[in-house]
């Protein structure tokens, strides 16, 4: 599997900084997960059900939602 480019939406930015505030070291292992999945090629979530490509990846307390084409990982939530 060859690496995907990493994209965060404006939106999954602002969690990140609202998780950091209460739980930076959840926010820093949320980073180092997403990272490690785009670098890797490999995705380690669990498919949304109903959806073609839709993604989670639970980073407790925190979950990450992202889509991953093939070529590009974009993470569009952190809740």
């Amino acid at each position: 599997m060859s690496a995907r480019r990493l994209n965060w939406t404006p939106e999954a930015l602002s969690d990140l900084a609202e998780l950091a505030a209460y739980a930076p070291a959840a926010a820093l292992r949320a980073v180092e997960a997403i990272d490690a999945m785009a670098s890797r090629g490999f995705n380690y979530g669990l498919r949304l059900a109903g959806t073609p490509a839709r993604w989670y990846w639970p980073e407790r307390p925190a979950a990450i939602y992202y889509t991953n084409d093939g070529l590009t990982l974009t993470v569009y939530r952190v809740v």
